[in-house]
């Protein structure tokens, strides 16, 4: 980055004289973030990733799986996805496919003896299969978001505001939400996400930049956001290089 900068900067071509050049990745932030949100459910989420693991360890624990979901007749055609540890949108994808099959891993305790010994009848409990409901729903918002801002065909820079000003509302409002599990994730979340954005002068102001710059947003987009969605508290500093 240092290289860089004095490069650019003998060939004149640094933005606002490359005050803003470093910029975090948006993308690496929200990972974070649901990091700190994700440790509220540890538990409930380790015990149906063991359950998810114990299916997917043999092909003949499998198909036992497969019949306990052909008697509850779940329509869903789809499999348990195991989730990677340093990857939490895998962890989403885990718990969003698992869900699918509560009643059929309800069933495979019954029909698999192997099941509650191996899992040392530490098994989900219905207390989990509804953290892990919630949390699902929870954690969709950041994996879309995530995934909309990782693109690369097509320009992505003009969206960062727009996508975390969606996210602190939603934050916003699950702190208000009568369920306790989802208050506290959202609470704990919101807590690392002041660390990054909480504030004009911890916040890169490229992002504003590229937002004001886009004809569809400009800057009473980016204003509004700051009063209406109590994105941050408003200041009335002015941004270097803006008008």
């Amino acid at each position: 980055m240092t290289y860089l900068r004095e490069r650019l900067a003998d060939m004149d071509a640094l933005i606002l004289n490359g005050e803003h050049f470093h910029m975090r990745c948006t993308a690496h932030i929200l990972n974070l973030i649901v990091k700190d949100g994700i440790s509220e459910i540890k538990e409930s989420d380790n015990r149906i990733c063991n359950a998810v693991k114990y299916v997917r360890s043999s092909t003949s624990r499998n198909q036992i799986f497969e019949r306990c979901v052909k008697e509850e007749r779940i329509g869903y055609k789809g499999t348990v996805h195991l989730d990677i540890a340093t990857r939490w949108n895998s962890t989403f994808l885990m718990l969003e496919s698992a869900i699918k099959f509560k009643k059929a891993f309800k069933r495979l305790e019954e029909e698999d003896s192997n099941y509650l010994v191996e899992m040392t009848y530490d098994v989900p409990f219905d207390e989990d299969w509804e953290n892990a409901t919630v949390f699902a729903k929870f954690l969709r918002k950041f994996y879309e978001a995530t995934t909309r801002m990782s693109g690369s065909n097509y320009v992505t820079s003009n969206n960062y505001f727009h996508e975390i000003a969606d996210i602190v509302t939603t934050l916003n409002d699950w702190e208000k939400d009568s369920n306790v599990c989802l208050n506290a994730m959202s609470i704990k979340m919101r807590e690392k996400f002041n660390k990054y954005f909480g504030s004009l002068d911890k916040m890169n102001v490229m992002v504003l930049i590229a937002a004001v710059l886009d004809p569809i947003n400009k800057m009473n987009y980016v204003s509004w956001c700051y009063k209406r969605k109590r994105y941050m508290p408003m200041t009335t500093k002015r941004l270097k290089g803006c008008p």
